[in-house]
């Protein structure tokens, strides 16, 4: 049994999980137990993983809590948007759910895969400055996704 984060008898409507937020805490906590801060230059992949396998899990707790049990395929997709952040640097993914019945005896001979879009590593700023309260170097990029992963809500 997997359920999607709510109950839904008690869902009031705020029962599709369209946006994710995660903050960069994984990164920082990994390495300071694996070797007590030494980059391993591999922060892309952790945050991607992490965008994948929480997507992955919420969707596919939606799925149950749809009607469809790993033992059936799903019959349309199911979409959700994942947001990392530590407030500088910013990872936008969508990651659409096509199938996620596994079981040997159900699984299709090419089943339709699962997609996740990435946008990478991005800097909203460079710099700080605590003497004016001012950002250097703003990425209006960054911020034209941040509004468009707000208007998708």
């Amino acid at each position: 049994m997997s359920l999607p984060g709510f109950w839904p008898s008690r869902s009031d409507g705020f029962d599709f999980p369209y946006l994710i937020g995660h903050s960069r805490e994984l990164q920082r906590a990994r390495q300071a137990q694996v070797a007590e801060g030494r980059d391993f230059g591999d922060s892309e992949e952790v945050v991607d993983g992490a965008a994948i396998t929480s997507a992955f899990a919420w969707l596919c707790s939606l799925a149950n809590n749809l009607g469809f049990t790993l033992y059936d395929h799903l019959t349309y997709p199911l979409v959700t948007q994942v947001v990392s952040t530590d407030g500088q640097r910013w990872a936008f993914h969508v990651y659409q759910l096509n199938d996620h019945a596994f079981h040997s005896d159900v699984t299709l001979a090419s089943p339709p895969p699962n997609i996740c879009w990435s946008s990478g590593e991005l800097k909203l700023f460079e710099g700080f400055s605590e003497e004016d309260g001012t950002l250097t170097g703003v990425n209006e990029e960054v911020l034209k996704l941040i509004v468009k992963v707000r208007v998708a809500i």
